[in-house]
């Protein structure tokens, strides 16, 4: 009996995985060290591309912005429509009218006085044109 308990108290003692050598464990660690190394340089990089005026990708910005202007405005709201709802559907809204409230473009399209009708409306950033919102009456 005492044979018996001796092998099952080895049995249970065993683990279940075996332990990884000596050079399974060196190469598990330099594989974590080497994705820890990449991890780290790739964030240094955006951090540095985004954060400095030395950035890595050189990109001209203009002092007035990309929407100096409510002809810029009204041609880039004029594009972004016509891609959206069709020339047909824009060119019966011309002109546009573009007018400036802080740093956002507000453009819009006419129609005569007595139209029962919505227009066309984009909201652009003036420093970076970035699209704001686009919508269209009803």
């Amino acid at each position: 009996m005492t044979m018996t308990r001796t092998r099952r108290n080895k049995a249970l003692l065993r683990p279940l995985v075996p332990f990884p050598s000596a050079r399974d464990q060196i190469r598990l660690t330099l594989f974590a060290l080497s994705l820890i190394a990449l991890t780290s340089c790739g964030s240094a990089l955006g951090q540095q591309a985004e954060g400095s005026s030395q950035s890595l990708i050189h990109s001209y910005v203009p002092p007035n912005g990309f929407v100096p202007d409510e002809a810029t405005a009204t041609r880039v709201a004029e594009a972004i429509l016509i891609a959206i709802y069709g020339r047909e559907q824009i060119s019966s809204e011309l002109p546009l009218k573009a007018k400036l409230v802080g740093d956002v473009w507000y453009v819009e399209g006419s129609h005569p006085q007595d139209f029962a009708g919505g227009v066309a409306i984009v909201q652009l950033a003036k420093s970076d044109a970035r699209i704001i919102r686009v919508t269209h009456g009803k």
